[in-house]
């Protein structure tokens, strides 16, 4: 066999050889879009099949003759042309692909839309760029994927997402999302069970959780509670509003129609302890904790229906207010607040850090990831396999220490910086109880309805004039005692009663019965301004009765504008307060009311006959 090789075993040979240079170089490197990396790759096999053929013949060949007459010296030829090759394909990998791009720079990258809530906006937009810089790596610096993170209000993003991202949407917000970052999977079984329904909307694959964040009672390291302090920590949401209010301290919740920390700490309020069980027949704790928080927000100039974000600008400022909120976001505000001065909680840290306390019967946001597809609109397959890169990185190493240092718990994870005591977080404080997920949908859907019965306006608004006079000695008690307890017996048989007060130094402001009597009366009587702020509360068709011992005497609210506040004014006078004086004929016979001349003595009798039938 030492003559020519015979064509056959030439021709499979060259088969061999070329189909052996062709995987070595696809599976260490697929070629680039450009022509000459393509070149290069041909010429490569090209040589590698020339090198090998002639080894490979022989060892068909000699192979055909029995095994043990095989020739090693070309098989070890081609064993060592073909690693030769592959191994400097696989060495010049980045130098050929640098020169790739300097000779043709990046390819533009691809985008994926992003979606999120509003109180992650800022979270994500830096995941994503962290994303993005780590996806040029692996791409000679070159970022294959541009991740445009937008956040419209949680509701709208729900229902976008049902009406399938209609003309409205695209026109408002863009075209439709790729990938879809929740706050809790209770938003994406909420769009399912719809799409469920109605047939539209996208399909939406994953939804498992890459990190979560519990729900925690902020509270300002200037009040002067100790966060290891056994009263206060691990306890119950009912425990801690009852600790706050004996304290004369009042709550700020982010409005539940805006933020998810605000819907689900309501849920947790309104249930804590087994309160939620006849809440419906009797909303009576609902509506105390609904008017305290008000009274918080209205004595401390808070906006009502804000988020966390701007409510936090407001404990910035020097409110000093305690606040619901994720530890997330109470870590990074705490980091932003002492720089790198001492840490919250020290002896020597700043006051207005907040400290946190892990109520045991808490929700926590779970942060699903969801990728979305659009039969009306499918995404191309870059931005396909992107959006998926993405997902895979945020629960990859990578992705989870990047978390970590936003402030989350990724699961499996030991947490660390945002995440320490000196930001005013305990790193094992979900572990001091078991906190909830999301709420199950019926007990959140009652407490939606709760909220909304105690919170919309009531068809009848005593305001209580709380002016210096108001201390006037009668019998064993005070005109005010006289008023607040004729207030205390009408509204014990009617709950939907709404309560103010109103003087020039305690304000004019919604009250609960509770506040209402720990009110101490100063001041002057500035009347008419609590007329118009009393009509602001109760709405058009609404009753508004003012109890008063005197007349107006703050001038900042004229005559007419007092009697074009679209309700309807009573006024039960009493004291030097009285009925014949022109200001109140005026203010009740041009709203359609009356007034009735009372009795300090005879003030419980008066008011119901006064509000008889209204």
């Amino acid at each position: 066999m030492s003559g020519q090789i015979p064509r056959p075993a030439r021709a499979v040979a060259s088969v061999l050889a070329f189909a052996a240079a062709v995987g070595v170089v696809a599976l260490t490197n697929p070629p680039s879009p450009h022509l000459w990396a393509w070149v290069l790759l041909i010429v490569c096999i090209l040589i590698s099949a020339l090198a090998v053929t002639e080894g490979l013949a022989k060892i068909l060949v000699h192979a055909s003759s029995g095994i043990r007459r095989v020739p090693w010296k070309p098989i070890l030829l081609v064993v060592l042309v073909v690693t030769l090759t592959g191994g400097v394909w696989w060495v010049s990998r980045p130098l050929l692909a640098k020169a790739d791009v300097l000779l043709f720079g990046c390819p533009h990258p691809v985008e994926v839309r992003v979606m999120t809530a509003p109180e992650l906006l800022t979270t994500y937009q830096g995941l994503a760029s962290r994303f993005e810089r780590f996806d040029a790596t692996q791409k000679a610096g070159c970022r294959t994927a541009e991740l445009h993170v937008f956040a419209p209000p949680v509701a709208k993003a729900r229902d976008g997402l049902i009406a399938a991202w209609s003309a409205e949407y695209l026109r408002d917000q863009g075209p439709r999302p790729d990938v879809w970052l929740p706050e809790s999977r209770f938003q994406v079984d909420e769009v399912r069970v719809r799409e469920a329904a109605t047939g539209f909307g996208p399909d939406m694959a994953g939804g498992a959780s890459i990190a979560t964040t519990p729900i925690v009672l902020g509270v300002p390291a200037s009040v002067g509670i100790r966060q290891n302090d056994p009263a206060w920590q691990g306890q119950t949401w009912t425990t801690l509003i009852r600790g706050l209010r004996d304290k004369g301290l009042g709550l700020i919740r982010p409005s539940p129609a805006v933020s998810t920390v605000g819907d689900f700490s309501t849920v947790a309020i309104y249930t804590s302890e087994n309160k939620g069980v006849n809440l419906r027949q009797d909303p009576s704790y609902a509506r105390t904790v609904e008017q305290w928080v008000r009274q918080t927000f209205t004595a401390n100039s808070y906006p009502t229906d804000a988020d966390v974000s701007a409510l936090l600008q407001k404990e910035k400022d020097g409110k000093q207010q305690p606040i619901v909120l994720s530890e997330q976001q109470l870590a990074r505000f705490n980091a932003a607040i002492h720089g790198d001065g001492p840490g919250c909680g020290t002896p020597n840290g700043p006051p207005t850090c907040l400290l946190a306390f892990y109520p045991t019967d808490t929700h926590r946001l779970d942060l699903p990831v969801v990728q979305l597809t659009w039969q009306e609109d499918p995404a191309t397959e870059e931005q396909h396999a992107a959006a998926t890169r993405f997902g895979e990185w945020l629960t990859g190493p990578d992705g989870r220490k990047a978390l970590v240092a936003a402030g989350l718990r990724p699961p499996g994870m030991s947490v660390a910086a945002p995440l320490v005591e000196a930001n005013g977080v305990i790193p094992g404080g979900p572990q001091l109880n078991v906190p909830r997920d999301n709420p199950p949908v019926a007990v959140h859907d009652e407490v939606q309805a709760i909220l909304k019965k105690v919170t919309q306006p009531s068809q009848v608004l005593i305001t209580v004039d709380a002016s210096g006079s108001m201390n006037a000695p009668v019998g064993g008690g005070s005109r005010f005692t006289a008023a607040v307890d004729a207030v205390r017996t009408y509204v014990t048989s009617q709950r939907d009663t709404s309560l103010m007060v109103f003087s020039a130094k305690v304000g004019i402001h919604r009250v609960d019965l509770p506040g209402l009597q720990e009110t101490k009366p100063l001041g002057n009587t500035p009347l008419y301004r609590a007329i118009v702020a009393g009509a602001q509360e109760v709405g058009p068709g609404g009753v508004l009765a003012v109890l008063t011992d005197g007349t107006n005497n703050v001038d900042e609210v004229s005559l007419d504008q007092v009697t074009r506040s679209g309700v309807r004014v009573v006024v039960l006078a009493f004291g030097e307060a009285s009925c014949a004086t022109q200001a109140l004929v005026d203010v009740t016979s041009r709203t359609g009311g009356s007034c009735r001349q009372g009795g300090v003595d005879t003030l419980r009798t008066d008011l119901a006959e006064l509000l008889r039938g209204v």
